[in-house]
């Protein structure tokens, strides 16, 4: 939460809502289901604060993209109340890291390389017994099937790129409302360069339209 919470506060105050900052636990030390569980109870905490599940969005990028996707997975498989839309920002989706621009994109990806992203990848999972294609870890084998609205927003450079625009398709054709959104020259987590990059401030913009629209919630009156 120390990393994300700076961008997750300007997203909030686009929205004009407030937001939750999850410090979840993190590999390798607490390995997957870890941090689905814990995105799972903070959510049923809200629930138990009397917040309507049609005023919540499940938000995350990087990691945390593929995991705002897997809690609405888990809760719809659960027969619980799904949240209002989900934003999946930079998503990693695909821990068999398949598509094609993680090679076509690694020249202009300035954060992530394959081995470093390999690296993570058996942090969370190695040693459990969790196949890389299982749909409980790889949001491109799941069932879409019932979600709540998403926007996916994607940095272009980024080596993930096009496993957020697979997913999207398979969203999509699940029969999800789906929003595709792709930023120009965007690095992966182009959402920390909130407050210092106008295009990342613009992005934001539309994201905050976008969740006050799924939320229901008033537009916001020009300052």
């Amino acid at each position: 939460m120390h990393t994300d919470r700076k961008a997750i506060g300007h997203i909030a105050k686009a929205v004009g809502a407030r937001a939750l900052v999850l410090n979840f636990r993190r590999a390798p030390e607490h390995k997957f289901p870890a941090q689905i569980d814990d995105v799972e109870k903070a959510y049923r905490w809200l629930l138990a604060q009397k917040i309507r599940p049609q005023s919540i969005a499940s938000i995350g990028h990087s990691i945390g993209g593929n995991l705002a996707v897997s809690l609405a997975v888990t809760l719809r498989d659960k027969r619980a109340p799904l949240p209002a839309a989900i934003l999946s920002v930079s998503p990693w989706y695909d821990p068999e890291m398949k598509n094609e621009t993680w090679e076509s994109n690694a020249a202009t990806d300035m954060l992530l390389t394959r081995q470093a992203v390999e690296g993570f990848r058996e942090a969370w999972i190695g040693g459990t017994g969790v196949a890389r294609n299982d749909p409980r870890v790889n949001m491109l084998y799941a069932d879409l099937t019932g979600l709540p609205p998403i926007m996916v927003y994607y940095g272009a450079y980024e080596m993930p790129a096009g496993e957020a625009v697979e997913f999207a398709k398979r969203a999509k054709d699940a029969g999800v409302d789906v929003t595709l959104r792709s930023l120009p020259e965007g690095q992966h987590n182009f959402i920390l360069g909130a407050g210092r990059v106008p295009e990342v401030d613009r992005a934001i913009e539309e994201i905050g339209r976008w969740l006050r629209s799924k939320l229901s919630l008033a537009v916001l009156e020009a300052a």
